[in-house]
């Protein structure tokens, strides 16, 4: 299996929109919670690196043992287009790519 370094994962996807970012998400059949460390760039990420990170403004990586963004590790910035696609996914834009027990329930009156 090829492995890619996080900068040039995170590079890769800088080239997309948000929707262009969702639609290679659905090729790829990568799904996510909401969470740093659950969604769906967070499952690229660690499809493309081996290594989980938790993703919102950086991403850092996350140790999944302790359950905790690893501190003494470098973080990295999340290219724009990345973090309007987390925005709107966690918005709720892009509910095909929500894990099926990850999706919140809809509450009506």
């Amino acid at each position: 299996m090829f492995v890619r370094d996080v900068e040039a994962s995170l590079w890769y996807l800088s080239h997309f929109s948000p929707d262009e970012i969702a639609e290679l998400f659905r090729r790829e059949d990568i799904k996510g919670s909401h969470g740093a460390v659950t969604c769906p760039v967070s499952n690229y990420l660690k499809r493309e690196t081996g290594i989980r990170y938790s993703v919102f403004l950086s991403a850092r990586q996350y140790d999944e043992e302790q359950r905790c963004e690893v501190v003494q590790r470098e973080s990295y910035g999340v290219p724009f287009s990345v973090f309007e696609f987390i925005q709107r996914f966690d918005a709720g834009q892009y509910p095909d790519l929500e894990e099926e027990e990850a999706r919140l329930p809809v509450w009506s009156l």
